[in-house]
């Protein structure tokens, strides 16, 4: 038998109460939350900085990172170009 503890965690995916339940996953002791990618069409780390801003020991990630789509890449390059 595992010496680790059990946990729980909790799945939110809409960006503008994110950090409200980020707090109230803390409070009610879950260990863990994570999102999808993106979150409500929106990039999840920048999201999930909002939950880092107001939890102290909640870890927090996404599913998977999905990769941007080519129309992204080509924006990014041609801003890279100029």
């Amino acid at each position: 038998m595992s010496a680790r503890p059990f946990r729980f965690g909790v799945t939110a995916g809409h960006a503008p109460t994110l950090a409200q339940v980020a707090r109230e996953a803390e409070e009610l002791g879950y260990d863990t939350l994570l999102t999808p990618d993106p979150i409500s069409g929106n990039d999840p780390l920048t999201a999930l900085s909002a939950v880092a801003a107001v939890t102290e020991r909640l870890h927090f990630g996404t599913f998977v990172l999905a990769a941007r789509s080519e129309e992204h890449t080509s924006e990014l390059q041609s801003h890279h170009d100029l």
